[in-house]
């Protein structure tokens, strides 16, 4: 299936997923930019969003800022946060009943804090604002289909408490957001060694590639897989989490104990406790870094550091394997610095003896970054027209690219990004001051890869336009496409995947009882104490000892107890959830 393909099939998901809620709303062929609040008054917000703002904490004053101003009445005091910073932000700011006007509400235990909040009275029920102050969201069947989600999944009474933003997909088809990122230039080198499965053959490989290079360009060790272990509880254990799990078409529904994972092409819950079953995806994850462990291959200050030392041995060529997709661009960076453009990463598709899919989109329908309104604001019209022109496909363009005529012009009807434009570092503060280009990413409606139904081409023309991609291609993309075949990276990704590579998961399983959630935070902790342990055996027969001992220490947090509730509320899901999903699948051609 060619991205083109695609790309009308995802206009189909949206006209369909429409119907299925039943909303009585149809798309407009205009894009309502504007307020829906037309009351011409100028008033401060405070929102507390996952963004960035290269001022620190206060009004926004950039290009960006000032068309919300001229275009809603708002400035925005902007209070930047992160998901982790959040997670003690939040209660803080609800324990205090001093909540922003607009606030992010974390991933982690999301419903939990709405319903904090909503036994307090402090977060606004939005649902009697959207006829009036919402013409984006109200004509949009993406937005829709988010809304009917949220009144479905984060809501302790079917009202409409958040507003999912990041809508649609972060992904072009040139690489999945997480995968098994090789040095593809050695894996030329060593003639295109057969890799059957992730177990045994990726890592022989990886210690052949290693033997090959073992000093970057400064003369520093090379390692083939590093790990930044050292960091926080849930985030020092992201690689056993999710890399093997997105590279063979699952996600975990639970990232905070791993117990219940679901597959990306059926939605269906994967009957099994993840953390008792040794053939399960965690720990196969487990098992293959105590392998490289044992072999010599991982960097062994991957116990100690931290995500930024890890990042910047990633940034110098140090690492053969990489599994956050994000991380690419800087090392490609560092290769072309030193002359050294031949070398570079590209993902693996899936192994055959391992799946058949393989996670290359994800597509949020829900939206991935919830957003509340403040009981107390004094202006709740403003705040929801505020959310509503971020859900504009033309605003969330300038969001990310700026006013048309600057970076970016029309050409034949399709937005298209300036040469030189692709060549400027987009995140360089300077700009993000003066400009405010992509500062507000996680306040957007759109994720950048999400295909404008007007213009066919992708909000984000920085990262996702056609011809952001073709500049993204390397010498080692062209000899990929060469070795297996195919014209494109997305036409060779969706044929070797033929199991499915499109992530729809719209669970959100909420909180555990109360009973239950003082063992589960104490089952976390235990899990990080002792997974790493398992990783630094230094024979098979130890890690069997050590994983033994792991899992019989599991029954005194009563792990079956919170993995029977887990899959009883996932399944209860899975059914309530299926005409969406179905009608999703049907209309992207998933079987």
């Amino acid at each position: 299936m060619k991205r083109t393909k695609l790309l009308s099939k995802t206009a189909l998901l949206m006209a369909m997923i429409l119907a299925c809620t039943s909303c009585g709303n149809t798309p407009n062929d205009e894009d309502n930019s504007g307020s829906g609040s037309g009351d011409g008054k100028t008033v401060t917000l405070k929102v507390m969003s996952a963004s960035t703002n290269p001022n620190g904490t206060g009004p926004m004053d950039n290009e960006v800022a000032k068309i919300i101003e001229q275009d809603v009445g708002i400035v925005m005091d902007l209070i930047p946060t992160t998901e982790q910073d959040c997670q003690q932000q939040l209660p803080a700011l609800i324990a205090s009943n001093d909540l922003p006007d607009v606030f992010f509400i974390p991933e982690t235990d999301t419903m939990k804090y709405i319903d904090m909040m909503h036994q307090g009275g402090q977060i606004l029920a939005l649902d009697d604002y959207l006829e009036e102050y919402a013409p984006n969201m109200m004509s949009d069947p993406l937005a829709q289909a988010s809304i009917e989600l949220k009144k479905s999944t984060l809501s302790p009474d079917g009202k409409l408490y958040a507003i999912g933003m990041q809508r649609g997909t972060y992904d072009s088809g040139l690489q999945p957001v997480v995968g098994q990122f090789i040095r593809w230039d050695l894996y030329k080198e060593l003639g295109y060694p057969e890799l059957k499965d992730y177990d045994t053959d990726l890592l022989e490989v990886l210690a052949q590639m290693q033997e090959l290079e073992n000093e970057n360009n400064e003369g520093e060790k090379v390692y083939a897989v590093g790990g930044w272990f050292g960091d926080a509880q849930g985030w020092g254990d992201w690689h056993i989490t999710y890399n093997l799990a997105y590279a063979e078409g699952y996600t975990c529904l639970t990232p905070g104990d791993r117990i219940l994972y679901s597959d990306i092409a059926t939605n269906e819950v994967v009957e099994t406790n993840a953390q008792t079953d040794k053939d399960s995806l965690f720990w196969r994850a487990v098992k293959w870094y105590n392998k490289a462990y044992q072999m010599g291959i991982l960097d062994p200050d991957s116990f100690t550091q931290k995500q930024d030392q890890y990042e910047d041995k990633v940034k110098t060529g140090r690492y053969l394997y990489i599994n956050p997709g994000w991380e690419i661009q800087s090392v490609h960076d560092y290769f072309d610095s030193t002359g050294q453009t031949d070398k570079g990463f590209t993902c693996l598709p899936p192994m055959t003896d391992d799946t058949d899919k393989f996670t290359l989109y994800r597509y949020y329908i829900a939206g991935q970054f919830n957003y509340g309104v403040s009981a107390n604001c004094k202006y709740p019209e403003k705040a929801v027209s505020l959310l509503d022109w971020f859900s504009s496909y033309d605003n969330a363009r300038i969001c990310y690219d700026g006013p048309e005529g600057n970076h970016w012009e029309t050409v034949d009807g399709v937005p298209t990004p300036k040469e030189e434009y692709l060549d400027i570092d987009r995140a360089d503060p300077e700009i993000q001051k003066t400009e405010g280009l992509n500062i507000m990413d996680k306040l957007i409606g759109y994720g950048y890869g999400t295909i404008d139904p007007k213009t066919g081409t992708a909000i984000d023309l920085y990262s996702s336009s056609t011809q952001a991609i073709e500049k993204k291609m390397r010498t080692v993309h062209k000899d990929m496409l060469s070795h297996y075949g195919y014209d494109t990276m997305p036409e060779m990704y969706e044929a070797l995947s033929p199991g499915g590579t499109i992530d729809m998961t719209v669970y959100n399983l909420g909180s555990l009882p109360e009973e239950l959630q003082t063992l589960d935070a104490s089952l976390q902790s235990y899990q990080f104490k002792n997974l790493f342990k398992c990783i630094m055996a230094k024979d098979d027969a130890e890690f069997e000892k050590l994983q033994d001992e792991y899992i019989d220490g599991l029954d005194a947090f009563k792990i079956d107890e919170i993995y029977e509730y887990w899959l009883g509320v996932a399944k209860q899901q899975q059914e309530e959830l299926k005409p969406v999903i179905s009608q999703a699948a049907e209309a992207l051609g998933i079987e």
